[in-house]
């Protein structure tokens, strides 16, 4: 099964409708999504207590929306990073241990694999944060 959700700006509550999948499904369920969308529906995380059924939450974070840099809005610099690479400092581990929630963080792609198939292989709901470099 495949869902997708777009919300207003193609971000929101995209943990909400992963849970409401599950949820609905009762089976395990992996959702990928970015830093920025994460950020946007962190209070989904409570859901995340209210519901049996495991969710793997992959989360590439790579401080914003690098994908603008491709676009050419990206030679706006008045109004570029602020407004589209919308760089954070947030810690994302802090909003998960606030709602309960299991957070790993890998800094490369096999570290990434093998905590991958841990969550799937211990079947818990988790968060695992991707920290990526965005090469453009």
């Amino acid at each position: 099964l495949v869902g997708s959700n777009r919300g207003a700006s193609g971000i929101d509550g995209v943990i909400s409708t992963a849970c409401g999948f599950a949820m609905g499904t009762q089976k395990p369920l992996v959702v990928c999504l970015g830093d920025v969308t994460f950020l946007h529906d962190i209070n989904g995380l409570s859901l995340l207590r209210e519901i049996t059924t495991p969710v793997i939450i992959i989360v590439s974070n790579n401080q914003g929306n690098g994908i603008f840099k491709m676009l050419p809005v990206s030679e706006q610099e008045q109004v570029f990073e602020r407004y589209f690479l919308a760089p954070h400092k947030h810690d994302l581990s802090a909003a998960c241990e606030v709602y309960g929630v299991e957070h790993q963080c890998s800094n490369s792609a096999p570290e990434f694999g093998q905590l991958f198939q841990a969550a799937l292989s211990a079947c818990d709901t988790t968060v695992i944060e991707a920290r990526i470099r965005m090469g453009f």
